[in-house]
Formats: structure tokens, C-alpha cells, sequence
């Protein structure tokens, strides 16, 4: 008699524990499938940094957030400052100002720290015209040609200040945080169960005949 109740005190314990895990894991997956959902189709923060949108952005750096809706909606026109992929190297975005978009014909300066001379160009269909706008020190549609419009991932629209970054960092330690809780909750149960091996021996061979939670 004494062992079909040290199973039963187990299998209660266990399933306790188990749900309590469960329950965090949950809550910890939505989290994190909502941060991806938000981050890939909805607004992303990113930093950029460098010379070629001064004096718009600063050399230094700076933490925009880019609508990712807009390019799938084709919201995206002359004049806006985009996040694009760079033609030269996938894993690299770059920051330019759509000047054209298909059907636009735009004049630039071959080499404005040189010459005058400049050129035209018919943006072709399903292209844009992306330029720095420090023309003096930009890689830009000059150099690779129109950029194809499905190279354009998001559209600026808000450079963060201060008190956004804070939000932000505290969002960030806000996921790390459930994540603690989520890994202290799972060596809790695992804990429990080898207290209870330790109490009661004989549970341990029986307990191979039972699903872990872990």
C-alpha cells in the first residue's frame, strides 16, 4: 500500500511542477513570437551610422524606427528615408532617400567633387532611385544604378530619443527577465524531483515509465 501512495504523492508533485512550467513556457513563446511578428512585419529599431545622410542623420550613429508596412503596402515614394538591402552585399542594409520611383526621370551629378557634369536616367519598372543625401560621400544609386523596389525593407519615420532608447532597453531586460523566470522555474521542477529521488528511491525506476516535462 505504502508505494501506490509514494506514486500518487509523486505523480501530483510532478504534474504540478509540470504545469507551472508549462505555463511560463507558454507565456515566454508568445512574448517571443510577438517580438518577431513586430520586429519583421510591423517596426524594427536600427542603428546607422556613417557620413552619406548627413546632415540629416549623424555620423556617429543613430537609433531610427523603420515601418516595415510601408513597402508591402507601396507606401513608399519620393522623399521618404528608407532601410534597403544593399545590391552589393545581402547581409548589409543601407540608409537612402528614395529621389525617384518607376517612371521618373532623374538628373544627378556624375562626380559632384570633381565636375559639373551631370546625367539622366528613366527609373525602370519596379526600380527607385535611392541617394545619400551628402551626395559628396555616398555609395548610392549613382554607382549601383535603380534598385529593385523589393530591396527596400522599411520606411524611416521616427528618430528615437532619449527616453525611447530607455523604453527600449527596458523592454529588452523586460524579455530577459521572463526568460530568468522561465529557466528558474525549470530547475525548480528538476530540483523537486530530485529531492524527491533522494526521499524515496524506489520512485526513480518508476519514474522512467513516465513523460518529463523537461
Amino acid at each position: 500500500m505504502r508505494a501506490p501512495k509514494l506514486l500518487h504523492q509523486y505523480a501530483l508533485q510532478w504534474k504540478s511542477a509540470a504545469k507551472e512550467v508549462l505555463s511560463h513556457t507558454v507565456l515566454f513563446a508568445q512574448f517571443i513570437s510577438l517580438l518577431h511578428l513586430t520586429d519583421s512585419y510591423i517596426c524594427s529599431p536600427t542603428l546607422v551610422y556613417g557620413p552619406s545622410m548627413l546632415p540629416t542623420l549623424n555620423f556617429t550613429g543613430d537609433v531610427l524606427l523603420v515601418d516595415k508596412l510601408s513597402p508591402l503596402l507601396g507606401k513608399v515614394g519620393t522623399g521618404d528615408v528608407v532601410l534597403v538591402r544593399s545590391p552589393e552585399n545581402p547581409r548589409k542594409n543601407i540608409t537612402k532617400r528614395i529621389v525617384g520611383v518607376e517612371g521618373d526621370t532623374v538628373t544627378f551629378l556624375v562626380d559632384p567633387g570633381r565636375s559639373d557634369r551631370s546625367n539622366s536616367v528613366l527609373v525602370p519598372k519596379g526600380h527607385v532611385w535611392i541617394q545619400g543625401d551628402n551626395i559628396y560621400a555616398s555609395n548610392d544609386s549613382r554607382h549601383l544604378g535603380p534598385v529593385p523596389y523589393g530591396l527596400v525593407c522599411g520606411k524611416v519615420f521616427c528618430r528615437v530619443s532619449l527616453a525611447a532608447m530607455f523604453l527600449i532597453n527596458y523592454l529588452y531586460n523586460l524579455n530577459c527577465l521572463i526568460f530568468s523566470v522561465f529557466l528558474c522555474t525549470a530547475w525548480k521542477l528538476h530540483a523537486c524531483l530530485r529531492y524527491s529521488f533522494n526521499q524515496y528511491p524506489a520512485l526513480e525506476t518508476v519514474c522512467l515509465l513516465l513523460p518529463s516535462p523537461l
